[in-house]
């Protein structure tokens, strides 16, 4: 949910509220609630107010394998825990197909609807939960967020439907409106953060020849670094900033000192900056060879995680390990958005939990479950 080009920030539109009625429009809201189409994925969302059932955060998370199904349920129920809610929604979606109903004992076969598939994976995170005192509103699963897909509820399997078109529906027109994007995968949103090798590998080649040649204590001081940061900011938010390799090197270089990636995490919390950092962080992402491009990666996963798009953190977080395997502020900040810690809070965060590649993501429009 972000857009692709550093152009001028359009007007906030005011914030809308999206009903969704039947269970078949609660799966074609998720692409616009998580910024994609998943697959073979577990969704969960979290409602704060059993009276209003306004959802307040999405998780989504790749079926774990039978084996890892436990450490699933439990890193689940931990979040949600922690996070809040007092009750949730469950969706699956792939996984798949639907079984036929199995023989009893006595080798008669009952005519009963079909079964979902995973359904013990949502039995048990069910139980779990409202052992917890988390009331599990409703489980869904669908073979997919595609327009006509089948869904099937799974405590009343009787209740079948297909999924009604999740680019006509009022939460994909208000998600364009305020400027977002839905992609068809996770993986095509990724490609995103991904520049034109070319012009990477010309600026690999000028940023090793600065690494070679440049004495300890030589490269720009940080407050230049920091000036030349707030100057592109300023750029981005008129619409005038472009792209070249003198830029481009130059702002790695200053990032490469963590005094002024610091100073960088300061001024994407303020509010008359947030959009812009996160629109020069994005730029720069894309725009900055490996492995230099962890610093702007990990700046863009602050950013996002601000926001509220989880999917678009975890992105750029998997961006910057990527370019640097065990970078210390990545590896920070993805424990932080597992605990779901505030922002202001991120970067003095101590948790040990490993992570389970969870995307969460705190939705931009009131969207409500009826």
């Amino acid at each position: 949910m972000t857009t692709a080009t550093a152009t001028a920030a359009p007007p906030c539109p005011p914030r809308q509220t999206v009903h969704l009625w039947e269970p078949g429009d609660v799966i074609a809201a998720l692409p616009p609630l998580i910024g994609f189409h998943p697959t073979d994925s577990v969704v969960i969302l979290y409602l704060a107010d059993r009276a209003r059932l306004e959802i307040q955060r999405v998780l989504r998370a790749d079926l774990p394998s039978p084996k890892g199904e436990e450490e699933f349920v439990a890193f689940a129920r931990d979040n949600i825990l922690e996070s809040g809610a007092t009750s949730v929604q469950l969706c699956v979606i792939g996984g798949g197909t639907r079984k036929p109903t199995e023989p009893d004992e006595s080798g008669t076969v009952v005519a009963l609807p079909t079964r979902p598939p995973r359904r013990a994976l949502v039995l048990a995170l069910t139980q779990v939960l409202r052992k917890q005192g988390i009331e599990v509103m409703e489980s869904l699963w669908a073979d997919s967020t595609r327009h006509n897909a089948s869904w099937q509820d799974y405590e009343h399997p009787e209740n079948t439907g297909a999924v009604p078109d999740p680019d006509a529906s009022l939460l994909t027109v208000a998600t364009v409106a305020a400027g977002g994007i839905t992609y068809d995968s996770r993986a095509e949103l990724a490609k995103n953060l991904e520049g034109e090798e070319q012009a990477l590998s010309r600026r690999s080649c000028r940023l090793d020849w600065h690494t070679d040649h440049t004495i300890p204590g030589g490269g720009p001081t940080p407050a230049a670094g920091i000036r030349a940061i707030q100057a592109e900011l300023k750029n981005i938010a008129d619409g005038s900033f472009k792209v070249t390799d003198n830029l481009i090197v130059r702002l790695a270089l200053s990032l490469n000192d963590h005094r002024v990636r610091d100073v960088a995490l300061t001024m994407t919390l303020r509010e008359e900056a947030g959009d812009a950092a996160e629109r020069l962080w994005l730029e720069l992402t894309r725009e900055t060879p490996a492995p230099e491009c962890a610093e702007p990666a990990t700046l863009l996963a602050f950013a996002a995680y601000r926001r509220g798009d989880g999917v678009l953190a975890n992105i750029a977080l998997e961006h910057a390990t990527k370019a640097q395997p065990g970078h210390m502020l990545a590896s920070l900040l993805g424990r932080a958005i597992d605990a779901g810690l505030p922002p202001k809070d991120v970067l003095t965060a101590v948790n040990n939990s490993h992570r389970l590649g969870m995307d969460i993501v705190i939705p931009q429009q009131s969207t409500k479950v009826d």
